[in-house]
């Protein structure tokens, strides 16, 4: 899905950068959310935490299913070669086809020359 916001590798990066480092605040987060809901007389006060995490995982979906993404436009730059990733793609799978029928060969021992 990011393909679908950034054009090219350097975006890509950048905007996956953003996201971890915002994943961070949400886990640094938790050391004060989950206290927050903390109280003396109700040991099972912190439990309401989740309601308010459920609440802001609904809007997040309500907000991507209302949202209009234009895979289209992906479609079309994903039907055009991107440099070596694309040039070398069919090599790549006959290395990677090459090296999974090696490993069917029997294994000899270079002392005696048995299998």
């Amino acid at each position: 899905m990011i393909g679908l916001f950034t054009k090219t590798k350097e975006e890509h990066s950048s905007f996956m950068s953003s996201i971890e480092g915002f994943f961070m605040v949400g886990i640094a987060s938790a050391y004060f959310l989950f206290p927050a809901f903390f109280q003396a007389d109700d040991p099972d006060a912190w439990l309401r935490v989740y309601l308010l995490l459920a609440t802001l995982v609904g809007l997040a979906f309500l907000l991507l299913l209302f949202s209009r993404v234009g895979v289209q436009g992906a479609r079309a730059r994903r039907s055009q070669p991107e440099g070596r990733l694309r040039r070398h793609a069919a090599a790549d799978c006959t290395a990677a086809g090459d090296l999974f029928r090696a490993q069917r060969l029997p294994v000899r021992d270079g002392r005696t020359g048995a299998s």
